[in-house]
């Protein structure tokens, strides 16, 4: 992909049909997300409103939050007690603006309807035109990342959709696509670690996880999230999968989704920039790239075979060390042969 290219799904994304194509009136597919969820919520109850909401009320809130959380790409984070809550109750209030912008939800008389050209529509839970109404109102303006209020994925909403379409709906680590983010935009990630009271280094992968998989891909319903550790040990540990709907909702030039890669470039020795950085940086996280044993196939590893010894001394006596801090020479010179052993097997 050269410069031109990335200009073109950056932005603005929505003015070049003729390179991206996207359905001219509606989708396929009957899409069901936390969009129409929540529309439907409102569709039913006509709640009251402030003048400006930018909440439902307690009682429909926690209705929705519940339907929300029902969907199968969000049924995980009941078991993120510390995080799932204030994620969910993000997503709801995503929809609930995205909604209101779209103007496909309005304010009547102090309450919030459903607008009367679409009530056909959310009658019959037909939102094949509606959701491409949704997604361009969510993209184009509706504030999504999380947990900072500032334009910073949102812009980039195009690459985050090609990211998905190169995944090709094969399961894949949340740590991928956030490694290829930032190597493709690296200024972003300081600004995605900016604002911490203590930083730990995770800062900008929260921010890509949350604002993008989950206020996102997540909110239109585009992936299916399933978590490949311990949750509550690790909140960023997702296996994403993005369903059928990315294809009939947008579609990229093949060139884009299967780039072409040199093997023969010097600087990477047939690897992709991504693999070079994880290999460097994050060796021991980045199971997508490199794994590891969960135990030893074999002992006769050199620094197993010293170990082995040591261990065997420490029972018998245990051992002194030199002046220098180092093993006793009769010591080395004992094990010498069986670790020449093991570096000839």
């Amino acid at each position: 992909m050269d410069p031109s290219d990335f200009e073109d799904i950056l932005m603005p994304f929505f003015d070049h049909p003729g390179i991206i194509r996207m359905p001219d009136r509606e989708l396929e597919t009957n899409p069901r997300c936390a969009l129409t969820v929540v529309l439907e919520i409102i569709h039913e109850t006509q709640p009251e409103c402030k003048p400006n909401p930018d909440r439902l009320p307690d009682a429909v809130f926690e209705t929705a939050k519940k339907r929300v959380l029902a969907l199968p790409e969000f049924k995980h984070l009941a078991g993120y007690p510390q995080t799932g809550p204030a994620i969910v109750e993000r997503i709801v209030d995503l929809a609930l603006n995205t909604l209101l912008e779209a103007h496909i939800v309005l304010r009547r008389s102090s309450r919030l309807v459903t607008a009367a050209a679409h009530r056909a529509d959310v009658e019959a839970r037909n939102y094949r035109r509606l959701y491409l109404q949704m997604f361009r109102v969510l993209a184009n303006d509706v504030l999504w990342a999380m947990p900072i209020d500032v334009a910073l994925f949102e812009d980039y909403f195009g690459f985050t959709l090609l990211q998905l379409a190169r995944s090709g709906g094969e399961p894949t680590h949340i740590g991928q696509f956030t490694r290829e983010f930032y190597t493709a935009l690296p200024t972003l990630y300081a600004l995605a670690s900016a604002g911490y009271e203590n930083p730990s280094g995770d800062e900008a992968a929260t921010c890509y996880a949350i604002g993008v998989l989950y206020c996102f891909w997540g909110l239109l319903g585009l992936v299916d999230i399933e978590p490949s550790g311990d949750a509550h040990r690790n909140r960023l540990d997702h296996i994403v999968t993005a369903r059928p709907l990315l294809g009939e909702l947008v579609t990229f030039p093949r060139e884009w989704v299967h780039p072409v890669v040199n093997p023969s470039a010097p600087d990477f020795d047939g690897l992709s920039p991504n693999a070079m950085h994880a290999l460097i940086y994050e060796p021991f996280n980045s199971p997508d790239i490199i794994s590891y044993a969960g135990s030893a196939a074999s002992t006769s590893a050199p620094i197993l075979v010293v170990l082995e010894e040591v261990i065997r001394a420490g029972e018998t006596g245990g051992l002194k060390a030199t002046g220098t801090g180092a093993f006793p020479r009769a010591f080395v010179q004992d094990i010498g042969p069986r670790v020449r052993s093991a570096y000839e097997l």
